[in-house]
């Protein structure tokens, strides 16, 4: 059984996420875009959900060497639209995230 993460990790500069339990979620806010790192799931933590989601409009990024989906570099950057509530879902799956829901976010 999944629980809400009550506490989100709130980034307002760079940095890199933590997956803290099965589901986890960040925010990101201030004044001018930020640059997070995601890295890779392990095995372990196999069907874990993390949600991404915007504070503020800025061009926020999040990258993953392995790349969403397992893209590698033609996949490995998150580029937030610049609107408020712009999100990424992912489902770590055998050590890749799988997007299983994005708003307005390039994957590329």
């Amino acid at each position: 059984m999944y629980y809400l993460a009550l506490n989100p990790q709130i980034f307002t500069s760079a940095g890199a996420i933590n997956l803290t339990e099965a589901y986890t979620s960040v925010a990101i806010g201030g004044g001018s875009a930020t640059a997070l790192t995601l890295p890779d799931p392990s095995p372990a933590d196999n069907g874990a959900l993390l949600v991404i989601s915007a504070r503020t409009g800025e061009a926020h990024t999040v990258t993953n060497t392995t790349g969403f989906n397992g893209l590698g570099a033609s996949g490995d950057v998150g580029t937030f639209g610049g609107a408020v509530g712009d999100s990424i879902i992912c489902m770590a799956d055998n050590g890749v995230w799988l997007v299983v829901s994005n708003i307005n976010v390039t994957i590329a």
